[in-house]
């Protein structure tokens, strides 16, 4: 087994898994907009529902990708040897569980910072002032703290392997 077969198949059933949450989204929101159109008798304010429809677009753009365009993601995010064989190392399996680990966490935040970028654009009925509030800015800066993290793990994958590899050995011996 090659180490860009294990990404291929995680990251294939990852873009499954954001194509299925797209057609959740895409659900709910004709639900809203058909539901909208039947008991109010208004025209539809399109934007009202634009972060349902960002987000269910987001999630199909990247499940496309993960899922149809998988070889030049693994590319990018093995580097130098995406066609190695794997052994049975647990340094190797640890790494490539780590970047899994950022993208999911990568794919989520983005996610998120673009749905309260979505909310503060189209949603101006709030004053100012509620913005600077804190209980409205944790989420943003939590959000942006998992997305700068996720990064930061995708890209030092290999290192926090051989670190975590390295303390566990050290605390092995230490039990002995």
């Amino acid at each position: 087994m090659k180490k860009s077969d294990l990404y291929l198949v995680s990251l294939k059933i990852f873009g499954l898994y954001l194509f299925i949450r797209f057609i959740i989204n895409l659900k709910d929101f004709l639900f809203l907009v058909i539901g909208n159109t039947v008991l109010n008798d208004e025209p539809i304010n399109i934007w009202f529902f634009g972060g349902l429809a960002f987000t269910a677009v987001v999630e199909l753009g990247i499940g496309y990708i993960l899922i149809f365009k998988t070889e030049s993601v693994i590319n990018k995010i093995s580097g130098s040897s995406p066609f190695a064989t794997l052994s049975v190392d647990r340094t190797a399996l640890l790494e490539v569980a780590i970047a899994i680990l950022s993208i999911v966490l990568i794919t989520y935040s983005a996610a998120e910072l673009l749905s309260y970028f979505v909310e503060s654009t189209y949603f101006h009925d709030h004053k100012e002032s509620e913005y600077l509030v804190l209980d409205r800015k944790k989420p943003v800066f939590y959000a942006a703290f998992k997305l700068v993290a996720g990064i930061f793990l995708l890209f030092n994958s290999r290192h926090f392997s051989n670190l975590i590899i390295k303390l566990g050995e050290r605390s092995d011996r230490n039990v002995k």
